[in-house]
């Protein structure tokens, strides 16, 4: 988890774009990487901006209309004990609605699950704040943006950026999270124009 956080911090300084999932409280609890997961069931990397203005980037493999972070390891939630499971296949897990599907299984727009229950509803809590998914929101911001609201940008965005001794050991010199590199969303400036 530390090492996708980590990626996403360096996508955001590359790019200048933030994305957070953000709670209701007013706190960041996750950092948007390319390999987070949309509700769509696809990852960010999937996903682009159509334009300077879009809040958020919609999906290249299905009719997303916005990226929707949801948790794609048990670990986010606090269940950190599944994957040492045996059998357990954290690349088929979901996180669940109280009606007890998965995620996939519900229309990433309307989040009416195929069971017939109305919408999403976590039968889980954010590991960071201890809120619902639906007590969340995903936020895209720039720079500026963040810097007037008082939110950290640049390599205070890092994760443990706050005690530099142990970030040293989490990330000692010629460790190598997942690269951000591999995905540059396509945000146009301002200045570019459109046709």
């Amino acid at each position: 988890m530390i090492d996708a956080e980590e990626a996403a911090a360096q996508l955001a300084m590359q790019t200048g774009i933030y994305g957070v999932w953000r709670s209701a409280k007013g706190g960041d609890c996750t950092r948007i990487g390319p390999k987070a997961r949309c509700f769509c069931d696809h990852p960010f990397a999937d996903h682009f901006f159509v334009s300077p203005k879009s809040p958020y980037p919609i999906c290249k493999s299905c009719n997303c209309r916005g990226f929707a972070f949801i948790p794609s390891r048990p670990e986010e939630i606090g269940e950190w004990w599944l994957p040492r499971r045996k059998g357990f296949n954290v690349h088929t897990w979901r996180a669940k609605c109280r009606c007890g599907h998965g995620h996939d299984e519900h229309d990433p727009h309307t989040r009416r699950c195929r069971c017939g229950c109305p919408a999403f509803t976590s039968n889980f809590a954010c590991l960071a704040c201890d809120l619902k998914w639906e007590d969340h929101e995903t936020v895209f911001e720039t720079a500026r943006e963040r810097l007037v609201a008082g939110r950290p940008v640049g390599e205070d965005f890092r994760p443990l950026a706050d005690d530099p001794a142990l970030r040293d050991m989490v990330f000692p010199e010629g460790h190598s999270a997942d690269s951000a590199d591999a995905y540059v969303p396509n945000r146009p400036t301002p200045a570019m124009r459109f046709s």
